[in-house]
């Protein structure tokens, strides 16, 4: 359980504890090195100019992918390395860098077709590796959040507290 004023994750049971936070590092980890080594060898698709449109709400609709996909491969090695520390990430954090990718992509798509008629999610088709940045891992990242959101409800709302005693010395 969380502690309310530090935010540290009070050890109930330190041995569950620790594997929870094996799992979650280790899931964290995991996605920001499939986004880095995704980004690195598709860098035409992640390394876009945003100065070049002169639509002001694609430009900043640009700045939010750059952020999106940079938040999906940096941000969730910070949040392994607090993990670390004793501070569990929060379902909003989880959220946020899940969702600002998936958004900004779909604001692009949706300028794209207002201005042209046509979607451009053909890429998904022709390059599914992006399935994997665009889709599979923000859900991931999403599932996740709501998971741990439901999970600090539960923690919240349950009124019984399991208390660790030290064994009885046999005589």
């Amino acid at each position: 359980m969380r502690d309310k004023l530090s935010g540290r994750i009070k050890m109930t049971n330190p041995w569950l504890d620790q594997i929870s936070t094996k799992h979650t590092v280790t899931k964290l980890l995991v996605i920001g090195w499939v986004v880095a080594v995704i980004a690195a060898t598709h860098q035409w698709a992640f390394v876009i100019n945003p100065k070049q449109y002169t639509d002001a709400s694609m430009k900043y609709a640009m700045y939010a992918y750059w952020i999106g996909w940079l938040l999906l491969a940096f941000g969730t090695h910070v949040l392994a390395v607090r993990a670390l520390w004793g501070y569990e990430p929060t379902w909003i954090q989880l959220a946020i860098i899940g969702a600002i990718r998936p958004l900004s992509i779909l604001f692009i798509h949706y300028k794209l077709n207002s201005q042209t008629g046509n979607w451009y999610f053909g890429y998904l088709t022709s390059q599914p590796i992006f399935a994997i940045t665009d889709v599979i891992i923000p859900g991931a990242l999403l599932y996740f959040a709501w998971r741990e959101r439901d999970n600090e409800n539960l923690l919240s709302n349950s009124k019984v507290e399991i208390e660790e005693h030290e064994p009885v010395a046999s005589i």
